[in-house]
């Protein structure tokens, strides 16, 4: 656990006698505030169909992505990698193998059933996927696409899987609302909407 999430988490003790609704609350306003105070983990926010939550343990699970060299350790690490038929023929349709980061790799999968909802540049694949092998699947396989899509963020290279332009205002202003007003004060903006525009400017000029 680095810094952040120590801090993150003695911030939460701290508050244990408070109720489970505020502690929640208070968790959540100190991640908002963790991931857009920091370049590297702004920069995630572009993923289609990853929230606050998701991201967060994404980063707190990996920590340095370096430390996988290529995306499919990482799909590995998180169990999202399906496994192969006793024949040896590898087709890309056996279970999960259900090893590794369980929690995270439900976030994913949640994300992914989402993403089949609703309009974004993975809904068309995922639907063609649903229709050969049923939606259940096709979330798996949208949630591993994340995945791959993640640790290229992470290591800094342009993807496509990139939110639309509406639905990145949207995120951004849930962010502000998890944040605060008085933290969005204390940080320099004047309000939900000058915050938006300004991490909007500071995503878009990023490849």
């Amino acid at each position: 656990m680095d810094a952040g999430a120590q801090h993150v988490v003695a911030t939460v003790a701290q508050h244990s006698g408070g109720s489970a609704n505020a502690r929640r609350t208070l968790l959540r306003r100190h991640m908002a505030q963790e991931i857009v105070a920091e370049e590297a983990l702004l920069r995630l926010t572009r993923l289609c169909g990853i929230n606050l939550i998701t991201l967060y343990g994404v980063v707190a699970a990996v920590g340095d992505v370096r430390r996988f060299t290529h995306s499919k350790k990482l799909v590995a690490y998180l169990g999202l990698n399906p496994s192969v038929s006793q024949s040896g023929n590898f087709q890309g349709s056996g279970a999960l193998k259900r090893h590794g980061r369980g929690a995270l790799r439900a976030l994913l999968i949640q994300s992914g059933k989402k993403l089949l909802e609703v309009n974004n540049p993975l809904q068309k694949w995922g639907l063609a996927v649903a229709a050969r092998r049923g939606r259940n699947k096709a979330a798996v396989a949208v949630a591993r696409k994340l995945c791959v899509a993640l640790w290229h963020l992470m290591m800094g290279h342009a993807i496509g899987t990139l939110e639309r332009l509406d639905t990145l205002q949207t995120k951004l202003s849930k962010f502000a609302t998890e944040i605060g007003p008085a933290a969005l004060t204390a940080f320099g903006y004047n309000n939900r909407a000058d915050f938006v525009q300004k991490k909007l400017y500071v995503l878009r000029s990023y490849p």
